[in-house]
């Protein structure tokens, strides 16, 4: 399936066709911003042309029309094409696909799912990540010591902040006061019994990684542990951000 990128109410995108003679027979006459794919086949570059207004003909570039809004964008199952803005009319829409590109990715690549999100792709991490973020956090007052950590005014060993969809932790952000270097875990019961995922200590006080990766699935619960070595922490927070994963 197609995904065409189009501009609010007014489509320009004129479709895509095997060569330039059966564009210009479907479509003799454009108007200031129309644009199509000329495709001629596997092995052959598809082919962008604008119509000129001003001679009145379907010509080949990669600058659009400057009447037009964006360079056109045609994602499908093997490509993506990018395209960039050029005025300030946020109308742009994305057409809903169930599948997920899966060749020819480039960082920063966007695909409208058929669940409503908007999802980019991130080429560090090798997969589609819903572009929005949502946060996970614990924290309790006083001395924390070997103990697990509130999930809002609930403490427990046995259940956690429960896992809304498959998804991918991206970030840990944590701070707390006293033990200044104090260690925590993150621990998923994805195999059975609590277990950490991911240990990390404060630093002054302070911890912040943005650089993890490391995917939980639906239904699995999240907990985070403050470790018993070295003196009570006091006051610790700590902030998870999950972003949901295509493929």
């Amino acid at each position: 399936m197609t995904s065409v990128i189009k501009r609010g109410p007014v489509d320009y995108f004129q479709g895509v066709y095997p060569s330039l003679a059966a564009l210009q027979l479907a479509v003799p006459v454009g108007k200031p911003g129309d644009y199509a794919i000329v495709d001629p086949g596997p092995g052959v570059d598809a082919t962008q042309y604008i119509w000129d207004n001003t001679d009145s003909d379907w010509v080949p570039g990669s600058v659009i029309n400057p009447n037009a809004m964006l360079l056109p964008a045609v994602q499908t199952s093997t490509a993506t094409k990018s395209f960039d803005s050029l005025n300030t009319d946020p109308s742009i829409r994305i057409v809903p696909d169930a599948t997920f590109p899966t060749s020819s990715l480039a960082a920063g690549a966007l695909h409208t799912h058929t669940d409503g999100l908007l999802y980019q792709y991130d080429s560090t991490r090798s997969k589609w990540l819903c572009v929005s973020r949502e946060p996970l956090s614990w924290t309790d007052n006083g001395n924390n010591d070997s103990n697990y950590l509130r999930e809002g005014n609930i403490i427990s060993t046995t259940s956690g902040w429960p896992v809304p969809f498959d998804c991918t932790i991206v970030q840990i952000i944590a701070n707390g006061e006293n033990n200044l270097t104090k260690g925590f875990e993150l621990r998923s019961n994805s195999g059975g019994a609590f277990a950490s995922i991911q240990a990390f200590s404060l630093s002054a006080g302070f911890f912040n990684d943005e650089t993890l990766n490391i995917d939980v699935d639906q239904g699995d619960q999240l907990k985070c542990f403050v470790t018993a070595a070295g003196a009570p922490v006091n006051d610790p927070r700590v902030t998870v951000y999950i972003r949901k994963r295509g493929v």
